[in-house]
């Protein structure tokens, strides 16, 4: 069983916007006692293999979906804010919808959004993988 990361739009600061992601669902599976193996990365993807696990936690199952960033590209002259996009999924889960925008990381303000519940968070908590979703 895995959870692959794809970078599918690139406003700008994508690649940084998927580490980020990354280490969040490293902090996730370490919090869920589960140790995620990285693969060989691609120019736009990340994958893992979940260790010594059957079946994914329901905790990193939560964040299945699209995650939409708006930040200011580095190196950015005029402050202008970009979207990117990265889908995570799993590579055996059917119950997970790889088509849903879960949240938006406002890197800006520092504070993200659950979509389904309008739940607003700090994006340093959330990025540090210690937020559950909300009920």
């Amino acid at each position: 069983m895995g959870i692959t990361l794809e970078l599918i739009a690139d406003g700008g600061d994508g690649m940084r916007f998927m580490e980020d992601l990354c280490t969040m669902l490293e902090r996730i599976a370490q919090r869920e006692g589960v140790t995620l193996e990285a693969m060989a990365p691609g120019a736009t993807t990340r994958a893992y293999q979940l260790a010594h696990q059957a079946e994914v936690p329901p905790a990193l199952l939560h964040e299945c979906g699209l995650h939409r960033a708006q930040l200011v590209p580095r190196g950015s002259t005029t402050g202008r804010i970009c979207t990117s996009k990265v889908r995570v999924d799993t590579t055996r889960d059917p119950r997970a919808s790889p088509d849903v925008i879960l949240k938006t990381y406002n890197y800006p303000q520092r504070w993200v959004v659950w979509h389904a519940s309008g739940a607003k968070v700090p994006l340093d908590d959330m990025l540090s993988g210690l937020t559950p979703p909300p009920d």
